[in-house]
């Protein structure tokens, strides 16, 4: 962006040395070079705003999950405490939940 300015700054005063020197269509051809560049700078910032808002959008989304294992794990148990809450999950919870009775469990390796 700051290259683009820099540019569009030399081909502006080229362009107006050519217009006092009544040198018409140098002066035509530096205002159509500055006029892309305008084109360019406009792409520039459009992509540049663009950006931002991705950025400042993804801000409060990511700020919604904790970033602390140890608290999230806490919640987690806390949840599951919590009359209603999810069931629990994992070999403690399976060693309290025997199979259904009168089911016997499905051979290895047979299919469902």
């Amino acid at each position: 962006e700051d290259r683009l300015l820099t540019c569009l700054s030399l081909f502006l005063q080229c362009s107006r040395h050519y217009l006092k020197a009544k040198m018409y269509q140098k002066h035509l051809v530096a205002n159509e070079f500055a006029a892309l560049i305008c084109v360019q700078l406009k792409a520039v910032q459009i992509h540049l705003a663009a950006s931002l808002q991705e950025q400042q959008n993804a801000a409060p989304r990511d700020e919604a999950f904790s970033i602390d294992p140890i608290a999230d794990w806490r919640c987690a148990q806390l949840l599951r405490a919590a009359p209603g809450g999810p069931p629990a999950t994992g070999p403690r919870a399976l060693a309290k939940d025997p199979d259904p009775p009168g089911e016997p469990p499905p051979p290895v390796g047979a299919e469902p």
